[in-house]
């Protein structure tokens, strides 16, 4: 069986990431080949679990290394053997010379384009073999001390083989006829194929182990030893995570006596660094690769789970805790079934209250302890559990990552420490940040404002946490509405979801054209291929002086003519696509109402263009296929020179078309609303009933916000539809700033400046920034923003879930008292931290408190999703532990 591990490893690890400059894989990656490039992501895809492989590959990246090699192969031609290789239909093979006239002429011309790329392809062939059996020919006794001499022995077995050992004496192949030419194809893509890709993949092989290898020779890296299996051990000595600029590096020992490690430490102070280091070191040591440590020794493990950066799940259903539960379950149902597997956990269940994260951490990690046959890696900020579980447990290794202090600021050095911290430094640290200063006008906010005038303003991470964009992304909220049958029409509308506005006249303006296309049930009048005929002409090269222009035109037809070149075809049915355009175009402004004003002025436009006394000529052409060569080039000549702007503008209009006809056959489908706007002086936000769109059969919810109640303080257990009501929320906001219907039924609004949310805040290991950190860096932005007396909306979802009880219990008061004072922004907050609800409520008139209730039915669970006022005094996180089973499947270790 092979290494297992899954995705959220992967993520948590960065092993492949969002962007590749700034992963683990592209620290490997001196590829040279593209082969080369997924042999190497095929490594890391499949972690070894057999010593003996793993010492072998080793070998050999130490071999590279330590010789110091480089790819010898030229790699611009291997790439064209690559592209060559690939195309092997059966439909491609080049047939013998029984053809036509017209296939000779065009092969001779030069014009048989695919002819010409197999014939690069064939010489890029043999020149390629040709040069890799000179090179492991006279390197072969070279590579004796490693098995990739049999990889060298392969090579060179292949190409001596009848079929391919010719090419060794080809001289040239400049002058081949199509005959040989066909022959060389034939064996190389088809007879021959299984020869040349084994040569291909030792050369992708060599590629990928000479890379690894110079990896290990410019970074420093160090070979880990196997241990002998059975030993369960994993020895790490001044490991250090390879992204990390000026790392500090530690040492941790884990053996059956201590196979739980119990990390603590301030915010900051290291953690989160050290268990992602841990596991980026024991994943690489599987695939048998150069780490960044100075000696590692381990014995084979049977799989990596980690559990870092765990989102929630909103389209289906889970909340952040709830991914959690579910997580440790997926976790605890492994570790039952296997031996030698390491598990990584970074703050279980901090997306629950105290109470329940308290007790879920101390049952667990006390499971874990009695399995010693698992290796377990948990850092937590509940410090009262580790002082616990040093009553019972006695293969538990504690310790901690200290804080120094000089004067008032926080020093950390990074060096793991014996035992459990007692440190709790998060109010330090936003004092230090100014943010309470920063929002009550104390500190003094730069004014770097960048935004476009008259743009809402949206950041990176708010987008991410509503679901906004992402054509690709099937939950994006811009996928729902995109429904548009054109390719600019999508464009377009991924304009508008980029740029939302803050102007009151375009944003009625969109209004009342969506809501007449909603209730005139119009469509689109063009069929997708007649437009993209159009689009394609329209977009192709302009055209260039009335005289080279006939010129051109003349050569095209003479070619379509002699060799059936298409070019020619393309213009002409460019033209009647145009023709068909105007004849549809006519009908749809005819069939509007001439007292409705909505598209009034697109109509106007319109009808101009198409009734203009240069483009009169098109009622007249009924068959376009028997235009005469003059009437293609007069006509073309009109459309691509007199008229190029004339038609760009009617191109536009049919895209802003397309995306009207669209945005309200998805408003009818789901039955959004057309939001109604208010002076902005009284800052109000009220919406009758809003749902979120990505959830099946949702529940609705209403509520105001205005400048007498602003704030908006959600309380409620787990699962209880916390999360996705702010989520709803803010997509409303959203969507009507950007023009569009509304997931409510009703929606009243005054226009803000912008909006910030703060929901699935994850930590940044390459600037250095713990969980905690990085919701102090988001807050702080927000801050400086309120700070410039902007008009905000502003969602935090579990302010501080990063942080120790007591620090959370403080910041939240504080920072949501200093927040009190800006009465012209809305906010929305959520915690499981409910004394801060109680204390704030009493001494503040503008605070509104509500939550999510639950229903007990014996011991189920039931969540009727209605907001209620006041605050809850649900804790089910136990409950629902227990209810996957979790604990009693740890009870049979």
């Amino acid at each position: 069986m092979g290494f297992i591990t899954d995705k959220q490893t992967f993520d948590d690890l960065n092993i492949f990431g969002r962007h590749r400059g700034n992963n683990i894989y592209s620290l490997y990656n001196y590829i040279q080949t593209a082969g080369g490039s997924g042999y190497l992501e095929d490594m890391f895809l499949s972690p070894l679990t057999e010593r003996e492989k793993i010492v072998d590959r080793s070998s050999i990246i130490q071999f590279m290394k330590e010789n110091k090699m480089r790819f010898p192969f030229n790699r611009e031609r291997i790439g064209k053997v690559e592209v060559y290789l690939k195309n092997a239909a059966k439909n491609s093979r080049l047939e013998s010379d029984d053809v036509s006239l017209d296939e000779k002429l065009k092969r001779n011309m030069g014009f048989n384009l695919e002819y010409e790329m197999y014939k690069e392809g064939v010489k890029a062939t043999v020149e390629m073999i040709k040069e890799v059996y000179k090179y492991f020919e006279k390197q072969k006794h070279f590579f004796d001390s490693v098995s990739f001499k049999n990889n060298v022995a392969d090579i060179l077995s292949v190409i001596t083989t009848e079929q391919l050992s010719w090419t060794l004496k080809e001289k040239t192949v400049k002058s081949y006829s199509y005959e040989k030419v066909v022959g060389c194809d034939t064996i190389f893509r088809f007879d021959g194929k299984d020869l040349l890709e084994r040569i291909m993949t030792h050369i992708y092989m060599f590629d990928a182990y000479i890379s690894v290898g110079r990896v290990a020779e410019s970074m420093g890296f160090v070979f880990p030893e196997v241990l002998p299996d059975g030993s369960n051990r994993i020895s790490m000595v001044d490991f250090y995570h390879p992204h990390v600029s000026n790392p500090v590096a530690n040492s941790i020992h884990v053996d059956q006596q201590s196979n739980v490690i119990f990390l603590t430490g301030a915010n900051m102070a290291g953690k989160s660094t050290f268990m992602k280091a841990f596991g980026v070191v024991l994943f690489l040591a599987h695939m048998g690769f150069p780490v960044p440590a100075k000696r590692v020794e381990f014995s084979v493990c049977s799989g990596l789970y980690t559990t870092i950066n765990l989102p929630d799940d909103i389209h289906k259903g889970y909340s952040h805790f709830y991914a959690e539960v579910l997580r440790v379950r997926k976790i605890v149902d492994n570790v039952s079934r296997r031996s030698n597997l390491v598990v990584i956990f970074d703050e279980l269940f901090r997306g629950t209250n105290v109470k329940d994260a308290y007790d879920g951490t101390l049952v667990l990690t006390r499971a874990f302890a009695r399995n010693t046959k698992n290796v377990f890696l948990i850092s937590t900020h509940i410090i009262e559990a580790g002082e616990d579980l040093k009553k019972d447990c006695t293969n538990v290794n504690f310790v901690y990552f200290p804080t120094k202090w000089e004067g008032n600021k926080a020093v950390f050095p990074y060096k793991l420490a014996q035992g459990i911290t007692g440190e709790r430094h998060g109010m330090n640290i936003i004092r230090n940040e100014q943010i309470i200063d920063i929002i009550t006008g104390k500190a003094e906010v730069k004014n770097t404002d960048s935004g476009k005038p008259g743009k809402f303003v949206a950041d990176w991470q708010t987008l991410k946490d509503l679901e906004l964009l992402g054509k690709f992304k099937s939950t994006s909220v811009f996928n729902l509405f995109n429904d548009t049958k054109t390719m600019g029409g999508e464009q377009l509308l991924e304009y508008m979801f980029e740029n939302p506005i803050t102007d009151e006249e375009e944003l009625k303006r969109r209004y009342r054209v969506i809501d007449y296309f909603r209730h005139a049930n119009i469509e689109f009048p063009l069929e997708p291929e007649v437009f993209d005929d159009l689009d394609a002409y329209l977009l192709a090269t302009e055209r260039r002086k009335k005289v080279l222009a006939f010129i051109d035109t003349w050569w095209l037809s003479m070619k379509h003519k002699s060799i059936c070149d298409p070019e020619y075809d393309i213009i002409r049915g460019g033209i009647a696509a145009t023709i068909q355009m105007f004849g549809v175009l006519e009908q749809f402004i005819r069939s509007f109402d001439s007292r409705e004003t909505a598209y009034l002025e697109q109509r106007k436009t319109i009808h101009g263009i198409i009734n203009s006394e240069e483009l009169k000529w098109w009622r007249n052409e009924t068959n376009v296929k028997k235009l005469s060569f003059m009437k293609v080039y007069r006509y073309d000549h009109i459309l691509r020179t007199i008229c190029k702007e004339q038609l760009k503008t009617l191109r536009n209009l049919l895209y802003e078309l397309d995306v009207n006809t669209a945005v309200a056959r998805v408003a009818n489908k789901y039955d959004f609303t057309i939001p109604r706007i208010l002076p902005k002086e009284e800052a109000v936000m009220q919406l009758e009933e809003l749902f979120h769109p990505g959830i099946k059969n949702p529940v609705s919810n209403s509520f105001r916000i205005d400048t007498k109640q602003n704030m908006f303080f959600l309380t409620g257990a787990n699962m209880a539809g916390k999360s996705t009501f702010m989520k709803a929320f803010g997509i409303a906001v959203y969507l009507a700033h950007v023009g569009l219907p509304v997931p409510a039924k009703g929606m009243t609004f005054s226009v803000r400046d912008g909006m910030y949310t703060s929901i699935n805040v994850s930590d940044d290991l390459n600037l250095g920034y713990s969980h905690f950190y990085a919701e102090i860096l988001r807050i702080k932005m927000i801050a400086e923003e309120v700070g410039r007396n902007k008009n905000l909306v502003l969602i935090f979802d579990e302010l501080f879930k990063g942080v120790n009880v007591k620090d959370a219990y403080d910041a939240t008061i504080a920072v949501t008292e200093a927040f009190t004072t800006r009465r012209n922004s809305q906010f929305l907050f959520s915690t499981h931290i409910i004394e801060t609800g109680e204390v704030l409520q009493k001494k503040y008139d503008n605070l509104q408190c509500c939550y999510f209730p639950t229903n007990m039915e014996g011991e189920k669970i039931i969540y009727p999703y209605k907001l209620k006022e006041g605050i809850t005094g649900d804790r089910h996180g136990m409950l629902i532990i227990r209810k996957h089973h979790i604990i009693e499947m740890t009870e049979k270790w």
